[in-house]
């Protein structure tokens, strides 16, 4: 299901109608828990909340033996407690927990390692135990290679209780794979390679997790490969029992390039890719792209948005959009922002009633309030907006929150 971007520069630019709004003022950040070092540091992976308002994250070093921590912040009063729910001890246990964590209807977390002291990664469940405590469970350790190397990205659920995600090497090829883990019944869990990337025209090192559409087929996208060797967004559909990979573009330098992100997903089954690298026009940024289905099951393509279009409006933007309640797109860019610091930014695009997009500045980051957001940024049913950034105002990073007025 494979198509070309043929559509010319001076169309792309008249298409996407780029408008920049400078840093909105209708909304108020603050940093709510800034880590010192000794408790966890540095945060790539975002926060996700619970039903009671609760939010949970992780730390790639930091915690009692320095190979990260899982992490919970509770709202009191007008302050946030941190407990640390888990230190990585850096052997069997994992170490370096980059992705943000997914919950279970049970309240269960779940995460994965990048590997530490020559490890090729993990899958782990968190359990509350009572009385404050939680218990570590390993489900899969990444082993000779076969299996994958490197677990990357959030994991993700299916209806059946099921978690997917993928590794950025390893396999058969050493290219990348998509797994699948799977409760056995008798308390273990059973990995599947549901992909291997053959490192050509169907791409190879995928950076970012996986999101399901509403039929139940698995988006993603590879840093590399593809008809032009600059990475490709893909499809994996069930069929007869296989899943089968369909490149839907090959991205490259009309579109942007190396995307380290995943994708976003709308409830009309669009998807929203975002790229590291230079996109059309003279701006030649990174690129927000949209994929929209048709009904012959194929998608349209067009670029909404490329970064540098606009003074201050970030750049290496390096994780997943959030779809907001009304169908905007939020994100966050690693650098970019107002001078001197260009620190990065927290930004919105929304679509305008002709299809064009509007990008706003929720908030630019400086040495005192943050430094290098790098996290897909969630909503609470409140509407408040909460991210991390990786070294943040007290250097070893700190999570924030964005609240409208």
């Amino acid at each position: 299901m494979r198509f070309s971007f043929v559509v010319a520069l001076a169309f792309v630019v008249a298409l996407t109608s780029f408008i920049f709004v400078s840093a909105a003022s209708a909304q108020t950040f603050s940093n709510i828990y800034s880590f010192d070092g000794n408790v966890g540091l540095q945060l790539w992976g975002g926060v996700i909340l619970d039903k009671a308002g609760n939010l949970y994250g992780t730390t790639i070093f930091g915690g009692a033996f320095g190979a990260g921590i899982v992490y919970e912040l509770s709202p009191n009063g007008s302050n946030w407690t941190e407990t640390t729910l888990y230190a990585f001890t850096g052997g069997t246990d994992g170490g370096a927990p980059e992705a943000s964590l997914v919950m279970d209807a049970a309240g269960n977390l779940y995460g994965s390692t990048t590997g530490f002291n020559g490890s090729n990664g993990t899958v782990f469940e968190l359990s509350p135990a009572g009385g404050g405590t939680w218990t570590y469970k390993l489900l899969h350790s990444f082993g000779n290679g076969t299996d994958g190397i490197g677990p990357a990205g959030n994991l993700i659920f299916d209806a059946a209780g099921n978690l997917y995600g993928v590794t950025t090497s390893g396999g058969t090829t050493v290219h990348g794979t998509v797994f699948e883990l799977s409760p056995d019944g008798t308390g273990g869990w059973t990995e599947s390679i549901l992909y291997n990337f053959q490192g050509g025209s169907d791409g190879l090192g995928p950076m970012g997790g996986l999101v399901f559409d509403t039929k139940g087929k698995l988006f993603g996208t590879t840093q590399m490969g593809g008809s032009f060797k600059q990475g490709t967004i893909y499809e994996l559909s069930l069929v007869n029992g296989t899943w089968q990979e369909t490149v839907l573009t090959s991205l490259n330098k009309n579109t942007g390039f190396f995307p380290e992100a995943g994708l976003a997903i709308d409830n009309k089954n669009r998807l929203y890719a975002i790229t590291l690298k230079g996109g059309p026009g003279p701006a030649a940024g990174p690129t927000v792209i949209e994929l929209a289905p048709t009904a012959n099951g194929k998608f349209t393509k067009k670029v909404i948005y490329v970064f540098g279009t606009n003074p201050g409006d970030g750049g290496l933007p390096e994780a997943a959009l959030t779809v907001g309640p009304k169908g905007s797109l939020y994100g966050t860019t690693l650098t970019g922002g107002n001078q001197p610091c260009i620190c990065g930014t927290v930004f919105e695009l929304t679509r305008g009633t002709n299809g064009t997009w509007t990008e706003t500045i929720l908030h630019n980051f400086t040495t005192q309030n943050g430094d290098e957001p790098r996290s897909t940024p969630v909503f609470d049913t409140a509407g408040n907006l909460y991210g991390t950034s990786k070294y943040g105002a007290s250097f070893f990073g700190s999570v924030f929150k964005i609240t409208p007025h």
